[in-house]
């Protein structure tokens, strides 16, 4: 959501040699928690959409609302600079990149109602491809980069003439050939709704199926995270409850389970709902890659510490989902674990001076589950070996998930005077891990890079793809907003092609242009890349702590 009353989220990366700090973990065994309380519950019937009919309205959304940063002037006219990323062969790995959808483009496409900050880039690839959502806008593109169609979200959901759609989630799932897409719509008032749409093939042109969730009178279900594994759907959001003038309070997490098999069937679907729960914040479910699995793996950081916490060491919780609604069965199992603290990041620099963006925190972002290996990404705060100050890190950890889950590895990926922020994180069949971010530093323009480690050293990575390089420092008045996430997915017709999504500042003419930027990268890659290049290989070395920051507020 654009929102900045209760986050703050920061990263970075540099065009400079990295460092990948690896932290003791594993300081005492895993402590299981208890499950939030669980209801059951149906959705109605859904209703179709085509996407290519859903355009823009002709309401225009000026208002002022608190969450939302307010719409600007009309764009610069100065053109755009386009193709940042060629085509490039290196060493028989295919490395493709292109621009995809940036705050011009959208504004030309609905020049009334999407005027907004940030873009919450996700994007995925389908058989022929690709798709992305950008708060209010979903596109459709080539995998050669050519702009197919677009929908505006706030039509294609049918939201209420006040309200605006936000922080969409987008997936492919391979095992059933469909695009998964979830989000929400608010207003002023802070009334909401949540949804989740179906497309009724592997062509996000056609056919949907939307349902809508819930509804909430002062109360936003903020930043709802997917997951989809062979027999279920599962959505998580926190709440936030509160009318204007009030600031907005955190009530809980929620956590939807939908029966697949109705949303595939396009039936009204059966759910299993828990919570609210105001234990666990920012649960994010994994992308299950893995067919024929009926497990869904959650995470999310600071969770209860039984034993073993203190100065440095904190602790996360792994949540095993089985069972379906169908079967009334379903069931929460949580472990929970001992890791390196993470810490608040500074807010990322760039040339101008003014920061990036102030919305940056240390919860997770991005999951990711493959034969019995968890990765997780999120921001963190660190101080890269031969550096003075804490930057703004991406955090990494794996986890191993067996009959007790254990972790694997657990490092920050810095850069010695850049930050590194806002990391996706995916892995490919040989369980390569792949991590698209932005970058910027006070000589570096807000920049959207990648980078790969193979399965056998995660914490050595390889030279870093600059996807699309900074043109300007970003400045969208009256107030800064970046992220709140990057992307990476398989392509489902080989998936050890990985697409990896990130933003950058887009326009040298007009500070307020986000950008969003994909590649599509295997392995190996042992060169670095030309325009935009590729930085210095990362280089190993201690952790290097930073003092405890106080959690953003809930």
């Amino acid at each position: 959501m654009r929102v900045v009353a209760h986050r703050a989220f920061a990263g970075t990366l540099a065009g400079m040699a990295m460092l990948v700090a690896t932290s003791a973990t594993g300081v005492v065994p895993a402590t299981v928690a208890s499950a939030p309380h669980l209801t059951y519950r149906h959705v109605a019937h859904p209703t179709a959409v085509r996407m290519r009919d859903s355009h823009g309205s002709s309401r225009n959304r000026t208002q002022a609302a608190p969450f939302f940063a307010p719409s600007r002037s009309s764009p610069a006219s100065a053109p755009r600079r386009e193709g940042v990323v060629p085509t490039t062969q290196l060493s028989g790995t295919r490395v493709t990149g292109f621009p995809v959808m940036d705050l011009h483009r959208q504004e030309t496409l609905y020049p009334t109602d999407q005027a907004s900050q940030p873009p919450d880039t996700q994007l995925a690839a389908g058989p022929t491809s690709l798709a992305e959502a950008d708060n209010d806008t979903f596109s459709v593109w080539s995998k050669e980069g050519a702009f197919l169609a677009s929908a505006d979200l706030n039509t294609f959901f049918s939201v209420p003439p006040t309200y605006d759609f936000s922080d969409p989630r987008l997936l492919y799932d391979r095992e059933s050939a469909r695009w998964f897409l979830t989000g929400l719509a608010f207003d002023k008032l802070h009334n909401s709704q949540n949804y989740i749409a179906v497309s009724e093939t592997s062509d996000p042109t056609g056919i949907w199926d939307k349902y809508l969730l819930t509804t909430g009178a002062a109360l936003v279900r903020d930043q709802p995270m997917t997951g989809v594994d062979t027999d279920k759907v599962v959505v998580s959001w926190n709440d936030f409850s509160g009318s204007p003038p009030n600031p907005p309070t955190f009530t809980g997490q929620e956590t939807y389970v939908l029966q697949k098999s109705d949303l595939l069937a396009g039936h009204g679907a059966q759910v299993a709902v828990f919570g609210p729960d105001t234990t666990r914040f920012r649960v994010v479910p994994a992308l299950t890659l893995t067919a024929g699995t009926t497990t869904e793996w959650l995470v999310y950081n600071e969770a209860p510490c039984a034993s073993g916490c203190g100065p440095g060491i904190s602790a996360f919780g792994v949540v095993a989902i089985t069972g379906t609604p169908q079967a009334a069965d379903v069931a929460w199992t949580e472990s929970d674990l001992n890791f390196t603290k993470t810490n608040t990041p500074p807010d990322p620099r760039q040339p101008s001076g003014v920061a990036v963006t102030s919305t940056v925190s240390e919860r997770f972002l991005s999951a990711v589950w493959q034969s019995g290996s968890l990765w997780l990404s999120g921001n963190d705060a660190c101080m890269p070996a031969g550096d003075s100050s804490t930057r703004s890190c991406l955090r990494l950890v794996e986890v191993a998930t067996g009959v007790s889950p254990s972790v694997g590895h657990d490092f920050d990926v810095g850069s010695n005077g850049i930050d590194l922020y806002f990391p996706a994180v995916m892995v490919d069949p040989g369980g390569n891990l792949f991590v698209a971010y932005t970058k910027s530093s006070p000589s570096i323009y807000p920049t959207a890079a990648a980078v790969i480690s193979g399965a056998a050293s995660p914490a050595s990575f390889m030279t870093e793809l600059i996807m699309a390089a900074g043109q300007a420092s970003y400045l969208f008045a009256p107030s800064n907003r970046w992220g709140d996430y990057s992307a990476a997915a398989p392509d489902p017709t080989d998936p050890s092609r990985i697409w990896v999504t990130a933003e950058y500042q887009a326009s040298a003419a007009d500070p307020a242009d986000w950008g969003t930027a994909t590649a599509e990268l295997t392995l190996p890659i042992r060169n670095s890349v030309t325009q935009a290049g590729g930085s210095t290989p990362p280089s190993r070395g201690p952790v290097n702590q930073v003092p405890p920051a106080s959690p953003p507020p809930r």
